[in-house]
């Protein structure tokens, strides 16, 4: 299961939002909105606009957008867990202290070599021992020659120290950051530039015969989805979907049958009893009453040609 898919769902009814309403909002496709919920990702038409559709959801519902995507890449890149392989061997034996005996059977033992004979030699005399203060005094004297060595090396760092300042100061380059094409310098590691949010496809409806009795729409871009709701009285409506076969029904405004949506990939014909009674919704884009007289007329909507 989805955790997308399913974070979603239960945002969107704790909101008492239905896949209509959020239709309407987002002007996405029904049928993409369930898809999502699902976590039937292949369904939506490219990485691209998912990733849109997946954004425009989260804005909607005040959702964070990056939560949500965190939830879709977990969904589609879990980590994976790397498995030790059964019966691996250290890669350095240790060797026992059976195996060093039984190395060394059958070699013979070194036999220790006999001690020389000791000649006694007759010792010089030792010298006189020497005064405690002349040692002392000799212990001072190293003491201080100690910390004027120690000194000098500190006196010497801070003359290198100070010369590379002033080098630095009055001879060096300037400062790095004037210099063009080169980055100033810092421990810090800029942050990645986030990639831009993917465009969603501008959806165009073009009344193609203004005035006529019969009205032709032009959609682009595709498939076609139209939403019909009845309004102000009953409606009687027989609706086909690419050369199919038509479906008939009334819709009543406020009963169970108020809405029918169809949807095609080229053409949808709809035959509209009551016209002043119905209102039209093409591709999510509100287009109102058909209005007209009370009789029968034939609705037509075609993807846009070329497109």
């Amino acid at each position: 299961m989805s955790q997308l898919g399913t974070f979603l769902r239960e945002k969107r009814e704790a909101q008492g939002i239905t896949l209509e309403e959020l239709q309407a909002r987002t002007k996405i496709r029904i049928r993409y909105l369930e898809a999502i919920e699902a976590g039937d990702f292949a369904a939506i038409p490219g990485e691209v606009y998912l990733r849109g559709f997946i954004r425009s959801i989260a804005r909607e519902l005040d959702i964070d957008p990056q939560e949500a995507m965190d939830l879709y890449f977990q969904d589609n890149h879990p980590a994976t867990e790397t498995v030790d392989q059964p019966g691996a061997m250290p890669q350095t034996p240790a060797v026992t202290e059976e195996k060093s005996k039984e190395v060394n059977v059958g070699k013979p033992k070194e036999v220790a070599a006999e001690p020389a004979p000791v000649m006694l030699e007759r010792q010089p005399a030792s010298p006189p021992p020497r005064p405690a203060n002349r040692s002392r005094s000799r212990k001072k004297k190293k003491k201080a020659a100690t910390v004027i060595r120690l000194f000098w090396l500190l006196v010497l760092a801070g003359l290198i120290v100070g010369g590379i300042f002033f080098w630095d100061r009055f001879f060096g380059p300037g400062p790095i950051a004037n210099e063009p094409n080169v980055p100033t310098p810092n421990n810090e590691q800029e942050e990645p530039t986030p990639d831009p949010e993917p465009e969603e496809p501008q959806v165009v409806v073009e009344l193609q015969n203004p005035g006529e009795r019969n009205p032709i729409f032009h959609v682009t871009p595709g498939p076609i989805e139209i939403v019909m709701t009845a309004e102000g009285g009953a409606c009687w409506i027989g609706a086909s979907a690419d050369g199919g076969a038509q479906q008939q029904m009334t819709l009543t405004p406020g009963g169970q049958n108020a809405t029918l949506t169809v949807q095609a990939e080229r053409e949808i014909v709809v035959r509209v009893g009551n016209p002043s009674a119905l209102r039209l919704i093409i591709n999510g884009i509100d287009q109102g009453i058909i209005g007209g007289e009370p009789r029968g007329i034939d609705l037509t909507v075609r993807l846009t040609p070329g497109s």
